[in-house]
């Protein structure tokens, strides 16, 4: 039975989404470290790219390289699993003297929607973990 369970939860559908609610964890902790330095002088805001590394592994076609130490370097697309956000210091704008570049309006939208994400995919993780337990149900499990 086990060995169910574990293909259950390592599916596609349920690697996207737990990678998703990660990465959501993660861009609200940036987003409200750039709001708590609003009044630092000199601070850079910080931001999470996933997305577009994540649009990548998901197309069906390409080579994948398996990685048997962890000095190779990833070859092809990569799994769900290993892909990893990164965490980049925008140093290329000053929005003021102190060369601070926080926009407190930009970062409030930015956690607004970025709990908006979360919630969407709470829910949607949520319809999968039902499905999960209804198939366990349904097969007397």
């Amino acid at each position: 039975m086990n060995y169910i369970l574990d293909g259950l939860f390592k599916g596609k559908n349920f690697q996207v989404l737990t990678k998703g609610l990660d990465v959501a964890a993660l861009r609200h902790q940036v987003i409200s470290q750039n709001i708590a330095n609003v009044n630092t002088p000199g601070y850079k805001i910080k931001k999470v790219s996933f997305e577009s590394e994540l649009q990548r592994s998901l197309k069906e076609y390409g080579i994948k390289g398996t990685i048997t130490n962890n000095k190779h370097i990833p070859l092809g697309r990569l799994n769900v699993s290993e892909i990893r956000p990164k965490l980049n210091f925008m140093t290329n704008t000053n929005y003021r003297n102190d060369k601070n570049n926080v926009d407190i309006d930009t970062e409030m939208a930015k956690l607004a929607k970025n709990n908006l994400i979360y919630q969407t995919i709470t829910e949607s993780l949520n319809r999968e973990i039902s499905k999960t337990r209804l198939v366990i149900s349904k097969t007397g499990g």
